[in-house]
């Protein structure tokens, strides 16, 4: 039992739209045409309308932006206690914060920032690494 209509296969690019149920189709399709028919791009964006650079243009991927307090709690945990590593950070950020964060964020932070020196204080209290960040 077949559930969709079976279509003959074209390059005719006015029958291909109507066919497409998602936006995501038809930008596949303005790329894969010149590759599967075997067409010179210039010809295929003349042919459908569109600039050439406009074939191969795509959105990337939205990166979630790690937010300002987290950054800076992460620069305050290294300046205050030199000897965590990056695995250690993370997992105090995530226990203070709720967020959980890739392998690399800690060390991708603090390649970015500057950790002040921070001599005023030799030991801190246990009990604080856990409070909710401020």
């Amino acid at each position: 039992m077949r559930h969709r209509k079976r279509i003959q296969p074209t390059d005719d690019w006015d029958q291909l739209v109507p066919l497409f149920e998602w936006p995501e189709q038809e930008e596949y399709e303005r790329i894969q045409q010149p590759v599967l028919f075997g067409s010179p791009l210039a010809e295929r964006a003349k042919e459908i309308g569109v600039p050439e650079r406009t074939l191969f243009s795509t959105k990337g991927a939205k990166r979630q932006l790690l937010a300002p307090v987290i950054r800076r709690m992460i620069v305050d945990l290294k300046a205050e206690h030199p000897a965590f590593n990056d695995s250690e950070i993370t997992n105090i950020v995530y226990v203070r914060t709720g967020r959980r964060l890739e392998d690399h964020t800690a060390a991708h932070v603090l390649s970015e920032e500057v950790v002040p020196l921070k001599l005023s204080r030799l030991f801190e209290p246990c009990s604080r690494l856990f409070e909710p960040y401020q």
